[in-house]
């Protein structure tokens, strides 16, 4: 079985360099049409199929609130020039959240295809997965045969998109737990969505978990929906 240190080393084509960007690294605007490379369609199609053509700022009219649009490419240039550790995106369903990720995703391989390395690297070794997913497979992995492969995957990739956090049916907990915070202690960046309120989302994974994607210096958090009054409010991360 891999230790920690041998399993944050598996980074694609990385083998264990550091591969955070220099902080005064400042990413070109691109036009909403840009195209994208032929060599990052590849990445393109780790996302969803539903979710795989959205571009930034055409989004904007999936997305509940339209700020958000402007805020989440901030957010994702921010994380490129290795200022943010964790972008979390909240809302309701149908607010918008995935679709904002998918085309996030598409101004990385953008920016990817217009030079900048750093931006590479992290599409390069995009994961995109769920809770759902790596419940599962923990589930199925044999036990004595070390950690599911996805679990190491989701440690140890470049850039991990964890969507919809706190699937109530999911039972994934465990392995949410091991990934954000080991991700945290060896400073891999991490973007994921979720609908559910903080008064679910502590109970489910503890105040460290909640504070480190919702509170931390290290992340920001972009609100999909308008915020509720306080009086209605269920305190979403």
């Amino acid at each position: 079985m891999r230790g920690a240190a041998d399993i944050v080393k598996m980074i694609g084509n990385g083998k264990g360099r550091d591969i955070r960007p220099r902080p005064d690294f400042a990413p070109r605007p691109l036009p909403p049409d840009a195209p994208i490379g032929d060599r990052w369609k590849s990445v393109l199609a780790r996302v969803p199929s539903r979710f795989r053509a959205h571009r930034l700022p055409l989004v904007a009219g999936l997305v509940a609130r339209g700020a958000a649009v402007a805020e989440a490419r901030a957010a994702l240039e921010a994380l490129v020039r290795g200022e943010l550790l964790v972008v979390t995106l909240v809302g309701r369903s149908e607010a918008g959240k995935t679709s904002l990720v998918g085309a996030l995703v598409a101004l990385l391989c953008e920016l990817a295809d217009a030079g900048d390395a750093r931006a590479g690297v992290l599409a390069r070794g995009l994961l995109w997965t769920d809770e759902l997913a790596l419940s599962r497979a923990r589930a199925s992995h044999k036990l004595g045969d070390g950690e599911a492969p996805l679990v190491e995957r989701a440690v140890a990739a470049p850039l991990v998109v964890l969507d919809d956090l706190g699937q109530p049916t999911a039972g994934g907990q465990d392995e949410v737990i091991e990934v954000i915070w080991r991700r945290h202690q060896e400073e891999r960046p991490l973007i994921l969505t979720t609908g559910q309120p903080r008064e679910k989302l502590t109970p489910r994974y503890g105040d460290g978990i909640y504070r480190r994607i919702a509170r931390d210096r290290s992340a920001r958090v972009i609100r999909c929906a308008e915020a509720k009054p306080k009086a209605e409010e269920g305190g979403a991360a």
